[in-house]
């Protein structure tokens, strides 16, 4: 028992504080050994193990927070005039259908919205035919249960949405508004933040460009901040300034092309992010706080649940992967379903994050746990037939053939073969043979069929020199002829390849050919050939 699992038996209620004590004390000394253990694993259960569990006020809590963090990101990326000018762009896309719907808006929160708004609208009718939203028994379908939307419904419901933006586009609080409700998916809200920072981030830029530019111009740091923070979109800032005397007019003096520059930056910056820069700084630093807020949340959330994540790892050992790897993939899948969490459903946390842990690490099985790769599906499939295997065997005490557990399952015969195959692990040609240290892998005795063994080398040598000496019964020229002709100089040539070589045409080549044929079917290279043929 480890330090993360403390969980006790069912015991007799004489026993039970005996064991609740043992299982305390063992848990303890796992502890206490972990702390002096190198152990990778044993280190991540005792710092996993230092966070205490939320309970379900703490977990809606935190969801809360979570939510109201979310909101406050959203209501930032709605503010920012660029956002209308992006989903302008996406609307452009989807009407020449080359952006996908998915890219633009979280397809599941949309419908989930438009099921709400449905239901909502529809409430008083539903309370006052209550009985007709009982199960119909002529087609079992269950009435007051929104239909699922299709995908061209779904298309058309987000183009209108994003053309009620273009229509009041040139009204950037109605369209704040309006870009609110809209349920942008992640790679989008994602793109727009970081569209955001990049802004922010130049800015900054010019900020401390131009404090240095000023302050080694002769002003003081204090006098420029209070000149220039509110003001950044001010006309003729220096030379306002500069007409007073001064260190301003020194300033200008020195330095005035400098900041004229800076401010020329300014105000490309302001074009394009079309607000003024003081109102952009505000929304940067509402983004900020409530980021930063999100990711303090997300790790709290996280922490808690770490312990899961192991206790669900140590269930899919040995299936391909190691501990610490299941941690990972459980770890994604925990920030996914952190991600999605809604706590008004009303169900704990850790049993809805289950779910997402397991489909993680199943997939990272599946892709990750064979030096062969399976499909998912295949994986699956293969899981069923184990289980019915399984099944089959503790029901009748014998081994079951394929055949019955393709009868149990409704499968083909040939499917279940294939499946039971092709779940053969892959052996290493490099795994040790024997128990003896002379260092033999199993690749050392498979044969290489790609490769020429020795006797059949030496034949070929031999074949080779005598080949040669054969054709040193020719002219020259015959013997090129032969060696093009038949390959032996490496590749096989046409007639036509070597008559042109020669200057001849392919007839006189062919003639030359058949002549140097029949020199070389005399008896005495017949015999020296016949060794080889027959060996």
């Amino acid at each position: 028992m480890t330090a993360l699992e403390i969980t006790a038996r069912p015991v007799a209620d004489a026993d039970r504080a005996t064991t609740a004590r043992t299982e305390t004390a063992g848990a303890r000394g796992n502890i206490a050994f972990a702390e002096h253990s190198t152990d990778p694993v044993r280190l991540y259960l005792r710092d996993v193990a230092q966070h205490p569990l939320l309970t379900r006020e703490q977990e809606v809590m935190l969801a809360q927070r979570m939510e109201a963090a979310r909101a406050a990101i959203d209501d930032v990326i709605a503010a920012s005039p660029f956002a209308c000018t992006r989903l302008m762009q996406c609307l452009q896309g989807l009407r020449e259908e080359s952006v996908a719907l998915g890219s633009v808006i979280d397809l599941d929160r949309f419908a989930r919205m438009g099921a709400e708004a449905e239901a909502a609208a529809h409430a008083d009718d539903v309370v006052e035919e209550i009985d007709e939203t009982l199960v119909d028994a002529d087609d079992g379908d269950v009435a007051g249960v929104p239909p699922a939307i299709s995908a061209a419904e779904m298309a058309i419901a987000v183009i209108e949405a994003l053309e009620r933006i273009e229509a009041v586009q040139a009204d950037p609080a109605a369209a704040a508004v309006l870009i609110r409700e809209l349920p942008l998916s992640l790679d989008l809200r994602a793109e727009l933040i970081a569209a955001m920072r990049d802004l922010n981030r130049r800015i900054v830029g010019v900020d401390g460009r131009l404090a240095r530019v000023v302050m080694a111009g002769g002003v003081k740091r204090e006098v420029f901040l209070e000149a220039y923070l509110g003001k950044e979109g001010e006309a003729n800032w220096l030379a306002t300034r500069a007409a007073k005397g001064g260190a301003w007019a020194k300033l200008a003096e020195r330095k005035g092309e400098e900041v004229d520059a800076l401010f020329a930056e300014l105000t490309e910056i302001t074009q394009t992010i079309g607000l003024p820069i003081g109102e952009f700084r505000e929304l940067a630093a509402r983004l900020q706080r409530s980021q930063n807020e999100q990711t303090r949340t997300k790790e709290a959330f996280a922490k808690a649940n770490l312990r899961l994540v192991a206790a669900l790892a140590r269930k899919h050992l040995n299936r391909g992967l190691p501990f610490l790897d299941l941690v990972q993939e459980g770890n994604i899948g925990l920030m996914t379903a952190i991600e999605k969490f809604d706590w008004r459903r009303g169900y704990k946390f850790s049993t809805y994050a289950t779910w997402w842990i397991r489909q993680s690490m199943t997939r990272a099985l599946a892709d990750q746990g064979r030096t062969i790769r399976m499909p998912a599906h295949a994986c699956e499939a293969l899981t069923k037939i184990r289980r019915c295997a399984v099944q089959l065997r503790l029901r009748r005490g014998i081994e079951p053939t394929n055949e019955d557990i393709a009868s149990a399952l409704a499968m083909p015969v040939e499917k279940v073969a294939e499946l039971l195959r092709m779940a053969a692990d892959a052996v290493s040609l490099d795994a040790p043979v024997g128990d003896d240290d002379d260092g033999a892998r199993l690749g050392d005795f498979l044969e290489d069929s790609a490769t020429t063994g020795a006797f059949d080398a030496i034949a070929a040598g031999s074949l080779r020199e005598k080949l040669s000496e054969i054709l040193d019964d020719l002219t020259p020229r015959e013997a090129d002829i032969i060696r093009r002709r038949f390959g032996l100089a490496g590749t096989e040539e046409t007639l036509e390849d070597i008559g042109r070589d020669y200057n001849v045409t392919r007839e006189r080549i062919r003639q030359v050919e058949a002549k140097a044929l029949q020199r070389l079917g005399r008896a005495k290279h017949a015999r020296v050939l016949k060794t080889f043929l027959e060996g």
